[in-house]
């Protein structure tokens, strides 16, 4: 990690330690194995994390999605009772509009992560888009929201992550995939998640433990390419896999 460091500064990018983090993924039986020291990142020491937060998805170390899912329903009620407060002085087009922008984009961002998921976890999230339909619908909480979806045309949780799973399948089946580095144009964050969780999953098959260290510079991105920024640790024998690049 010094190596790294070093790599950094020599770049002009700055290393913000007060931002990097770093999570012990594992599953649960394995928990008591994980160190509890802390990371030296050149002269700065790094506390480890139970959740750290990946391009606007938080990554639980037990590899469950329970913090995210949290984060998901807390901002999407609160969007709903903003949206409630004035739906008097609102027509039904501008409500569906407001729902559409305001909760349905938290829910469908980076919703693949969502598959596998216990049916508890998505029955929580489906609470979310029960309780919208029934506001743009002025329908009360004992209605059956089954016809109230059918008739706006939305697709139940487990619908839509089924949906964008089939999307990527068939892009990367045809040539269309996109590229797992975020940042380019051809990227997508969906993509660069994925293939995060795929290489941690992979190697806990092999390991008790994984480390993952999310990494941060004080530098904005806009003014270094970020072709040089992929390329770098390889010039300074620094033997990461960089996934994403999280300017939040």
């Amino acid at each position: 990690m010094t190596t790294c460091h070093s790599g950094r500064a020599a770049t002009d990018c700055i290393l913000n330690a007060l931002k990097t983090e770093y999570i012990w993924c594992a599953p649960a039986r394995h928990c008591h194995h994980i160190p509890s020291t802390d990371i030296k990142v050149g002269p700065d020491s790094v506390h480890p994390v139970q959740s750290a937060r990946v391009l606007g998805v938080y990554i639980d170390g037990d590899m469950t999605m329970t913090t995210h899912i949290n984060h998901v329903l807390s901002s999407c009620f609160s969007a709903l009772r903003q949206i409630r407060s004035i739906k008097q002085s609102q027509p039904s087009h501008a409500l569906d509009t407001l729902v559409t922008s305001l909760v349905h984009s938290r829910l469908d961002y980076c919703n693949v992560m969502s598959a596998g998921l216990p049916v508890g976890d998505l029955q929580r999230l489906q609470s979310v888009l029960n309780a919208a339909v029934r506001l743009v619908s002025n329908s009360s909480s004992r209605c059956s929201v089954t016809p109230l979806l059918r008739d706006r045309h939305w697709l139940p949780i487990r619908q839509r992550v089924h949906c964008k799973l089939c999307t990527l399948v068939y892009r990367c089946l045809y040539g269309e995939a996109p590229d797992r580095y975020a940042f380019k144009p051809t990227g997508s964050t969906t993509a660069a998640l994925t293939y995060f969780m795929h290489q941690v999953t992979s190697l806990l098959e092999k390991n008790n433990y994984v480390r993952c260290l999310l990494i941060d510079f004080s530098k904005a991105f806009d003014k270094v390419d970020h072709i040089i920024l992929v390329q770098k640790p390889a010039c300074v024998c620094c033997k990461l896999d960089l996934f994403v690049f999280d300017g939040a």
